[in-house]
This record gives structure tokens, sequence and C-alpha cells, in this order.
């Protein structure tokens, strides 16, 4: 067993860690606010500021928000990640172990 944890490692998943600015920005990149994004050019183009100014504090408040509620629930599941303990019992060579 030593010899394939040394080759192989434990068997772990490394988390990819994001900027928030970056988390932030890809928050403008689903469909609703692709939507909203088309219709602020729109009211751009046809000379409605104050309408594409509304729209765009919106989709900014929006999504602000939602990435203020993802922060929160990312800390709370890596409280409750640390908080899990992992053992097993299992039977190797006819002896109990338990790791």
């Amino acid at each position: 067993m030593k010899e394939r944890l040394k080759e192989y490692g434990y068997n772990l998943v490394e988390e990819k860690k994001e900027s928030n600015l970056i988390k932030f920005l890809k928050k403008f990149a689903s469909f609703s606010s692709i939507m909203l994004e088309i219709i602020i050019v729109l009211y751009l183009i046809f000379g409605r500021y104050i309408d594409a100014s509304l729209v765009l504090s919106l989709l900014f408040i929006n999504e602000l928000i939602s990435f203020i509620h993802e922060e929160k629930a990312n800390k709370a599941v890596q409280i409750l990640e640390g908080k899990i303990t992992n053992k097993s019992k299992g039977i190797k060579r006819r002896t109990m172990e338990i790791n």
C-alpha cells in the first residue's frame, strides 16, 4: 500500500481557485444576463439612455447580490468540509484496519 501511495498519492481532488473578480465577471455570461445586455445595447442604439442606465444598474445589482450569496454559500461549505472526518473500516490480510 505504501508503494501505491508513493506512486499515485492520496485520493484527493484538487480545487481550482479563481479570483473573485473572475467569478463576478462570469456572472455576466449567464442567459438572463446576456438577454439584459442585448436590451441595454438596443436601448443605447435607439437613444433611450435613461432606460439603458436603469437596466444596467438593475443587472449590476442583481449580479452583485448573486455573487455575495454564492460566496457565503462557498464559505459555509468550506466550514462543513473542515468538520468532516473520513474513517473507513476494512479487512485486509485477515486483520481489521481503520483509516
